[in-house]
């Protein structure tokens, strides 16, 4: 499904949002596009639609140890950003726990290095652990991941 965007008014543009709203929430399979694509679209859920779709994506990846390098790599980004949005709504620790669990259990793969750190930064912000949270923080702001701190705030 694509669209043109050219020429687009503001009530096409919500009912393509609508669309592929409504696209992501009818996935069994969830490939590497699919992920892709709700990675970038997590932001226009409701918190309800996006615990729903979680464990979805859980559910199908959740003893699945045949990932693409892609896939692990979204996979990853879409657990971390599950977890900002949480911890922006003031929601509920159990949530944001049973994300960081799943996140542990992936691989060890480098190419999700970052998403692992951002994993042990929110482990330690729940485990009023504010000194490794102040390390954990001072090195992603090192390594230009700083904009994700100013979300939060």
């Amino acid at each position: 499904m694509l669209y043109r965007l050219d020429n687009v008014s503001v009530a096409d543009l919500s009912k393509m949002q609508t669309n592929l709203k409504h696209t992501i929430l009818q996935i069994d399979k969830w490939d590497a596009s699919y992920l892709w694509l709700f990675l970038n679209m997590m932001d226009l859920y409701s918190f309800s639609d996006l615990e729903g779709l979680m464990s979805s994506i859980f559910n199908h990846y959740k003893n699945d140890d045949n990932y693409t390098n892609s896939s692990l790599k979204i996979l990853a980004g879409i657990v971390v950003k599950y977890v900002f949005i949480c911890k922006q709504h003031d929601l509920v620790e159990v949530e944001m726990q049973k994300n960081l669990e799943f996140l542990d259990e992936l691989s060890h793969d480098p190419a999700i290095f970052v998403e692992k750190l951002f994993g042990q930064y929110f482990k330690a912000e729940l485990d009023h652990n504010e000194q490794l949270k102040k390390q954990l923080a001072g090195f992603l702001k090192e390594g230009n991941y700083g904009f994700y701190f100013e979300r939060l705030n």
